[in-house]
């Protein structure tokens, strides 16, 4: 279970790490070490991804299974009044 919580959250450090390190770098480049940089990078990325996947990532996919529930329901409706009006009458 960890692994695939991990593989999707992957997608979600892929978007943000390099906005997160770029701004991290700029705000600490002369200021600290760069093994000191590097950790707070690091900090900061884990915690931008879990922002991320909470606020953006969860609720699309939820937004996108039930609109594709809708959708499927309307066209089985549909369906069934389709094959319905084209049936012989005897």
């Amino acid at each position: 279970m960890a692994l695939r919580e991990g593989g999707e959250l992957s997608f979600s450090a892929y978007l943000v790490h390099l906005p997160v390190m770029s701004g991290v770098h700029a705000a600490l480049a002369e200021r600290t070490a760069p093994a000191l940089s590097l950790l707070i990078s690091l900090a900061a990325i884990a915690a931008a991804t879990l922002i991320w996947d909470a606020l953006i990532v969860t609720p699309a996919a939820r937004m996108g299974r039930r609109l594709s529930e809708t959708w499927l329901l309307l066209n089985r409706k549909a369906g069934r009044r389709w094959v319905q009006s084209q049936s012989p009458s005897y």
